[in-house]
């Protein structure tokens, strides 16, 4: 039971969570989104929001999950942040080794996964923010700084994250 409860506590941080900051900022542009979190004042809050929500969640913080793959983690390689070359991968047949791997993951690659997809979720609603708005980034400077410090910090986590999962890795499947 263990298993199930942190399996899910790594897919809500890794998928979910980035995803609700991606979908609220799709918010700013669709009403019908806007009204799943309550946020109109005509309709309030309701179950089938609350629903649509964590679906939209899941999927659009999935597909963050896929842009962070592309570009985060090419970047982090090009900063030296790889996975070690010639892992012997027959050594996942041990129910051990396959439990510490299980356990790195949730240790370790769910918030790299994390970090990464909520670097990206930031960027895509402050974007999707100041279009809806009409805003000039350039005018207020102090949210700007901010988000790019923030996107900044997580992409810099993200790398920990990734390298300590790497580290683990190595370290179960070194020949």
């Amino acid at each position: 039971m263990s298993d199930i409860k942190s399996t899910g506590f790594g897919v809500a941080i890794a998928f979910v969570a980035p995803g609700v900051v991606a979908v609220w900022g799709a918010g700013q542009f669709s009403p019908t989104v806007a009204r799943w979190f309550g946020a109109t004042s005509k309709a309030p809050a309701s179950g089938a929001g609350f629903l649509f929500v964590v679906l939209a969640s899941l999927a659009a913080g999935i597909t963050l999950s896929g842009l962070r793959h592309t570009l985060i983690v090419r970047v982090l390689s090009w900063r030296g942040i790889k996975r070690a070359q010639g892992l012997d991968e027959s050594k996942t047949q041990s129910a051990d080794c396959r439990a510490a791997l299980a356990q790195a993951v949730e240790d370790f690659f769910r918030y790299h996964q994390f970090y990464g997809n909520m670097s990206l979720a930031v960027l895509l609603a402050y974007v999707g923010h100041l279009s809806a708005k009409h805003l000039n980034p350039f005018k207020d400077l102090g949210l700007l700084t901010l988000v790019i410090v923030g996107i900044l910090s997580l992409v810099v986590s993200s790398g920990h994250s990734l390298k300590r999962y790497y580290e683990v890795e190595a370290q179960l499947l070194s020949p």
